[in-house]
């Protein structure tokens, strides 16, 4: 099985994955793929490109980011209104927490790793949204209205004021 251009190979005649994003392991040793059409998260091993499993996750797997400690994987699920969490080791989906707009997309964790941030697109008038998840807890603590299309989302990690020099 290898990589192209359209995605990773399919195994026989399967649901069409129809990628939309990939990350990498914290160890650079694994593949996450979102798969948009098949409703799932595939994993591939990095250095022979096949694939280790698929897991179920929401409708409309959209997004992929690890957690910085590699713990857990979290997808967005752009046609379920919600983030999976999926186990890292276990590779099975052990959350589906509800956000708080329709259009979820992008993913980005804080520095300690307590906290997942995603952001949501707008819809019409209703403003789009970064929603905060408590990751220990696997619910949604907070959502900050942003105007316009939040879609990627990246945090920044300043350098200490040492570094700086």
């Amino acid at each position: 099985h290898g990589v192209s251009a359209t995605g990773p190979a399919h195994e026989g005649r399967s649901a069409s994955c129809s990628p939309t994003f990939v990350s990498v392991s914290t160890d650079d040793k694994q593949l996450y793929v979102a798969c948009n059409h098949g409703n799932s998260l595939q994993v591939w091993d990095a250095a022979t490109l096949t694939k280790v499993k698929e897991v179920p996750v929401g409708k409309g797997a959209y997004n992929v980011e690890p957690s910085p400690d590699g713990n857990v994987v979290l997808v967005t699920n752009k046609r379920d209104q919600s983030v999976s969490l999926v186990d890292a080791v276990a590779l099975k989906e052990v959350a589906r927490i509800p956000t708080s707009k329709k259009v979820v997309h992008g993913i980005a964790f804080s520095p300690d790793g307590r906290l997942a941030y995603i952001s949501s697109e707008s819809i019409g008038a209703d403003p789009g949204s970064v929603d905060v998840i408590d990751l220990a807890a696997r619910k949604l603590v907070a959502s900050i209205p942003i105007p316009g299309q939040p879609t990627g989302i990246t945090v920044l990690r300043s350098l200490s004021p040492s570094a700086r020099r």
